[in-house]
């Protein structure tokens, strides 16, 4: 606990002390993003045309009501903080951030008959997770989507088991995550199928309608071959169509 106190001290200390420039929507976020130990606020939205963006050494990027959209950020020992606003790009390289919140990356919370599909924002943020070894954090809410695949070192670890909710689209017949690669983690979350509307039959693939499925990638478009390391624990799965956990190419993993 005294260590974890030190280490946010320390980053909040950062945080007051580090030059602090606004970003202009005249400018390209390339253009801007130049100096080291500065923070970078965020107010406006930046489309990144596909760009790689190499972030100076111990940058803190404050998104605060702004966006980011369309590119590749690759951290050096950089933090990011959140105000309000969305990130829509790929993250690589270091970064301080104990994990990264999924609705940072603009997943959204459903509630009533109203629904939003999360799918491609929730694959982003767990490529994103994978790339730089930082875990996502879902909050409490249901979140929708039409199946996840978690890449190699990604971590999906919700605010608590009742609380966060994974649910399937009803008109998914996908597994709700597949874990593709090695050391990967679900944890403290719900994970829901499609309840009524998705039903066992004999034309299920076994890679289909399960709640977690551990496989070789090369079944559904991946280049991996194995699953080692995979920590799966403090969940509740339900109303799966087919099976809770389903793990195949038994040879080729090991799980704790």
């Amino acid at each position: 606990i005294l260590v974890l106190w030190i280490f946010l001290a320390f980053d909040s200390l950062c945080f007051a002390m580090s030059e602090r420039v606004v970003l202009s929507n005249r400018m390209s976020f390339a253009q801007q993003v130049k100096d080291p130990n500065t923070i970078y606020e965020i107010k406006y939205d930046f489309d990144l045309k596909g760009q790689s963006v190499n972030l100076p050494e111990s940058a803190i990027l404050y998104i605060n009501g702004g966006s980011l959209k369309n590119g590749l950020i690759v951290g050096n020992k950089s933090l990011i903080s959140y105000g309000g606003g969305s990130m829509s790009v790929e993250l690589k390289g270091t970064f301080r951030n104990d994990s990264f919140d999924i609705t940072w990356f603009g997943a959204q919370m459903s509630s009533g008959k109203e629904l939003f599909d999360n799918t491609a924002v929730l694959n982003l943020a767990l490529k994103s997770s994978g790339n730089t070894g930082v875990p996502l954090s879902v909050p409490s809410g249901i979140f929708y989507h039409d199946g996840l695949v978690m890449p190699e070192s990604s971590a999906i670890i919700g605010s608590s088991i009742n609380g966060s909710v994974l649910r399937l689209l009803p008109s998914s017949r996908n597994s709700n995550i597949t874990i593709v690669s090695n050391n990967c983690q679900v944890s403290d979350i719900t994970i829901w199928g499609n309840d009524k509307n998705q039903r066992f039959d004999l034309s299920y693939d076994e890679h289909e309608g399960n709640g977690i499925t551990i496989c070789n990638g090369s079944r559904i478009g991946y280049n991996t071959s194995e699953c080692t390391n995979t920590k799966i624990f403090n969940l509740i799965v339900k109303n799966c169509g087919n099976c809770g956990l389903a793990l195949l190419d038994k040879h080729k993993w090991v799980y704790n």
